[in-house]
């Protein structure tokens, strides 16, 4: 069974090439399937076609604000269950909070433990298989 089959897919958005290859990189080696984008309105049209399990979103993409991304993740009818994790270099409380009152359900500041990364993911993922056990995904209304 491949990652993808498993439901463990992660939308990676993250406009810096070099960190994106290394998250990329050490979230395949822990089993999972990435799907990478760079740019905002690229990574929406993704998330869409391949519903990732929990998406990473830098704040400080080229194309658009990572806080309108994560809300519009959040009100998208398909991808509102979708935890989203902001990995941001800018570390100011109104940043959190605007990411928090979009969406976003963790916020890691750059540069961040890849540790501290892979235990929120982790949370994530096991509160979605808790969610299957009793009685499948539960769905927004």
């Amino acid at each position: 069974m491949t990652a993808d089959e498993n439901g463990r897919k992660i939308l990676l958005v993250e406009d810096d090439a070099d960190l994106r290859a290394a998250i990329a990189e050490n979230l395949e080696s822990n089993g999972f399937s990435v799907i990478c984008a760079s740019r905002g309105r690229c990574a929406g049209v993704l998330a869409q076609r391949f519903v990732p399990d929990i998406a990473l979103v830098d704040l400080g993409l080229p194309d658009m604000d990572g806080v309108k991304l994560c809300k519009d993740l959040n009100e998208n009818k398909l991808l509102g269950s979708v935890p989203v994790i902001v990995i941001s270099a800018n570390v100011s409380l109104q940043h959190r909070i605007r990411s928090f009152m979009s969406g976003a359900r963790k916020y890691l500041a750059k540069p961040f433990d890849f540790d501290e990364l892979m235990e929120a993911i982790e949370y994530f993922m096991s509160r979605k298989a808790t969610n299957r056990g009793e009685g499948g995904e539960k769905e927004k209304s």
